[in-house]
């Protein structure tokens, strides 16, 4: 399979796991391919795209965001696919369609980090292209205004080298998609990668090295997942930056540097602490999820 079909296949199998990542693919769905009609007093969207798996998508995000029937209707032609969705106004305001004030499409506020990643894997999916892996590692998605500004400035808050040419932003070298696709959880394509890079670099080794990379890359993932779960939900309830100075660095730390390990973490600090100073920190964040109701 094509690198960029097997990443694409792994997006649109994706369902975001909270509600507020559920919105912002909707509201970032909506904004490239939706519109807003109103028909006989009553609010109705649109959606066309040229892949029914793609609006299934949409179509199912709605039917679990908004937990209550409502009208739909699905048509096609020989080039596109369309459903209409009623809704109300309540619906478009949390969709970010319009404001409390009425103001129509305001600027998306994505403040937790769950929903940034959504908002990421939203545009990869309908935007992005992936590059053969024997040509270079690089992936180009093709976003131009509010959404290449947003996105640029969530890549840097990643620690994510991107470049910008031309109403494209892209993503270029292992090191870089590989800390893409670890932040994003886009496992299949991330093992797919590092399989290739090793069976490249040494073909008479390749077996050994990709078992090698995968165990500590393993390790590394449910580390990873474990206090990504952990600083969202405190994200959530009571904002990382309630968070005392120390466990507040090492927090953003952690979500930004998704594949350093503690030893490398320690050493980004502001004051350089040792891998146990690091582990002791992250276990008094891991105290305050459980007093919060983790």
């Amino acid at each position: 399979m094509k690198k960029n079909k097997l990443l694409k296949e792994e997006l649109k199998n994706y369902q975001p796991e909270n509600r507020c990542c559920m919105l912002t693919a909707l509201k970032v769905s909506f904004r490239l391919y939706g519109n807003l009609h109103l028909k006989k007093n009553k609010y109705v969207l649109e959606f066309r795209k040229n892949r029914l798996p793609l609006l299934r998508r949409i179509v199912k995000l709605f039917q679990v965001v908004f937990k209550k029937k409502y009208k739909r209707e699905i048509s096609y032609n020989n080039k596109e696919y369309w459903v209409f969705i009623e809704v109300d106004k309540k619906m478009l305001s949390m969709l970010d369609i319009y404001s409390s004030n009425d103001e129509f499409l305001p600027d998306l506020k994505l403040e937790n980090f769950c929903c940034k990643k959504s908002f990421a894997k939203e545009l990869i999916l309908y935007k992005g292209y992936l590059f053969d892996f024997h040509d270079s590692y690089q992936m180009e998605i093709r976003v131009k205004g509010n959404f290449k500004n947003k996105l640029s400035d969530i890549l840097k808050d990643f620690n994510i080298k991107e470049y910008e040419y031309n109403n494209r932003i892209f993503v270029k070298g292992f090191k870089n998609l590989k800390k893409l696709f670890f932040l994003l959880g886009l496992k299949d394509s991330l093992k797919n990668m590092v399989e290739f890079s090793s069976y490249r670099q040494d073909k008479d080794k390749s077996v050994r090295l990709t078992n090698y990379s995968m165990a500590n890359l393993t390790r590394q993932v449910n580390s990873f997942e474990k206090y990504k779960k952990i600083i969202e939900k405190i994200d959530r309830k009571m904002g990382v930056s309630n968070l005392p100075e120390k466990l507040e660095e090492i927090a953003r730390l952690r979500m930004q540097n998704p594949d350093a390990s503690y030893a490398e973490l320690g050493e980004k600090l502001s004051a350089p602490i040792t891998k146990g100073g690091v582990q002791k920190r992250l276990k008094k964040i891991e105290d305050i999820y459980e007093e919060i109701g983790g």
